[in-house]
């Protein structure tokens, strides 16, 4: 566990989220030590760690809900990141639609009638 706290210590730094899915009825203390939501590691730093337990989310609408949870901290990770780093959005590009191209493998004729089902 020492190990693996300096090892979050030292990543803080960099463009890097961990995300860590917990599976099955084992004790997860520890992970949600490395989450530190509730008491920050020992070090001034960014949050990168997310941790979700599986177990937490095996109803039938629950289960709809994991993605949400497991992916719910990478924004703020992010833009943490970008802050203090003063690293700038890149300008926004404005386009015409008239620029855009189309790619006519998508379209429904450029196949054969032999859809697969789920296709159609």
């Amino acid at each position: 566990m020492d190990s693996t706290v300096k090892a979050i210590i030292n990543a803080t730094p960099l463009p890097l989220s961990i995300i860590i899915v917990g599976v099955g009825n084992a004790d997860f203390a520890n992970m949600n030590i490395l989450d530190a939501d509730d008491n920050p590691l020992k070090v001034i730093g960014r949050d990168i760690v997310q941790f979700v337990a599986m177990r937490d989310f095996q109803t039938e609408t629950a289960r709809y809900y994991l993605p949400k949870a497991v992916l719910e901290e990478i924004p703020d990770q992010f833009i943490h990141y970008m802050n203090e780093n003063n690293i700038k959005p890149s300008p926004k590009i404005q386009r015409n639609a008239k620029e855009l191209s189309y790619n006519s493998r998508f379209d429904r004729e450029y196949y054969d009638e032999t859809l697969p089902e789920y296709y159609a």
